[in-house]
């Protein structure tokens, strides 16, 4: 088992011996912006196994800055890209996604239609979300033909450029407000239905794809493997490309679908996540770079604790305590922590002699 904390001297001690190193320079100042949604998802089992001592003690030095207050991960990113969204309609995801997907920029409205199982419980039913399912492209393929087999005729063009993200455009243009996926994985979806002049159609459109698809014989086959069947579609994310302002990010980290998308809309260059903080310290030019580490929520929404805490246990030798090292050694300019509900937390090289500033759990910036 690891640590639940290591004392503040001996942080401190292992900072001062680097800070006592020789300083290197860089070719030209760089600055990171490092989200890392998902720390708190190992809840209270979390807390008690792993210890995140160096970045509690680097959040305690930071400078916290207003941030968007996102609920999601997507959400934050829109923010971070400047991406302008018209006021109480859904964050335009399916736009934003598709053209990732499907390679076609345009003005249509897009809805996501993504394919999840929902699980009873008790006298309410709970998402599994697709991600989670192993959904093979040929299923994908042969249920959208099965659904566009009765739909067709209402106009629908459904598409599933990948397995476990379909993309919708009915017509007319629905009057509805959705829920992000995200907000819903492992919830009770009936608070979370559509809303909106045509929500109540919408339910009824839900009741009768999960009527078709519990008879689809991809699913027979499916419970055949003791896989859960794809017993239901998740509206959400519905909308027309947002304008995205011209960027000062001179590159984008990462692999997360809506940052790749944004990336490409706003034209910024990007690259694969990195593996560890040397990578990017070795690789990455001057400028103003996000990187987007989004492992512990996509454990998280997987239900694969192991692997979130895999990656935990890993995050302050591989990019904490190399970040503070840059810092101090000119090699990194301004680092600024994204955390959950996009929470920004910046930090300078002067910032790390902030001795007087005192580290609190993590959980204290919930």
């Amino acid at each position: 088992m690891i640590k639940v904390y290591l004392r503040d001297r001996e942080i401190k001690a292992s900072i001062c011996r680097t800070m006592s190193q020789t300083k290197n320079s860089t070719t030209g100042p760089r600055h990171l912006t490092l989200v890392l949604p998902g720390l708190h998802a190992g809840g209270e089992r979390g807390e008690q196994e792993l210890s995140l001592a160096r970045l509690e003690w680097l959040l305690g030095r930071a400078d916290q800055q207003p941030g968007s207050r996102s609920e999601t991960l997507d959400e934050c990113l829109f923010w971070l890209f400047r991406a302008e969204v018209p006021s109480g309609k859904d964050l335009p995801v399916a736009a934003v996604t598709r053209v990732l997907d499907v390679g076609i920029i345009d003005n249509a409205w897009w809805l996501r239609a993504d394919p999840v199982h929902l699980q009873p419980r008790g006298d309410t039913l709970v998402m599994a979300a697709s991600d989670s399912l192993n959904i093979r492209q040929a299923e994908a393929d042969q249920l959208v033909r099965e659904i566009l087999g009765v739909f067709t005729e209402d106009g629908w063009v459904l598409k599933a450029p990948k397995p476990d993200r379909w993309y919708l455009q009915p017509v007319p243009t629905p009057d509805v407000k959705t829920t992000h996926i995200d907000l819903v994985r492992g919830e009770n979806i009936y608070p979370a239905l559509p809303s909106g002049a045509d929500g109540k159609k919408w339910h009824t459109i839900l009741n009768e794809l999960q009527i078709l698809l519990h008879t689809s014989a991809v699913n027979i086959e499916r419970e055949a493997r003791g896989e859960p069947p794809i017993n239901s579609l998740w509206f959400w994310g519905g909308g027309r490309l947002p304008v995205v302002k011209e960027s000062d990010w001179a590159r984008f980290w990462g692999d997360q679908t809506v940052g790749l998308a944004l990336a490409r809309l706003a034209q910024i260059p990007h690259s694969k996540r990195p593996a560890t903080a040397g990578q990017w310290l070795a690789e990455a030019e001057a400028g103003a770079h996000l990187v987007v580490l989004d492992q512990a929520q996509q454990a998280q929404h997987q239900g694969h604790f192991e692997a979130w805490r895999d990656f935990v246990a890993q995050l302050e030798s591989q990019w904490i305590e190399p970040l503070i090292h840059a810092l101090d050694r000119g090699q990194l300019q301004e680092l600024t922590l994204i955390m959950d509900n996009c929470r920004q937390f910046t930090i300078k090289s002067k910032h790390l002699r902030r001795w007087w500033r005192r580290r609190r759990n993590l959980s204290g910036y919930k």
